[in-house]
């Protein structure tokens, strides 16, 4: 069901400086939302679980939380 995960690497909320002219708040609040859902569905699948926590671990390695790999 959920075999695209083999090669997702990375997304990007912004992929340039040119999308966070154009996006607004509530397009970003949407993206996230939309990442962070599938990454919890995700969650309850056995094959994914370890994908995930990998993930959501290297997303939020930065120091005081001040970047995010998105």
């Amino acid at each position: 069901m959920l075999e695209f995960v083999k090669t997702l690497e990375e997304a990007r909320m912004l992929r340039d400086e040119k999308n966070a002219l154009v996006l607004s708040y509530t397009d970003c609040c949407e993206r996230m939302y939309l990442i962070l859902l599938c990454l919890e569905l995700m969650r309850y699948y056995p094959k994914y679980k370890d994908f995930v926590k990998a993930y959501a671990k290297k997303s939020t390695n930065k120091n005081d939380y001040n970047i995010f790999r998105m």
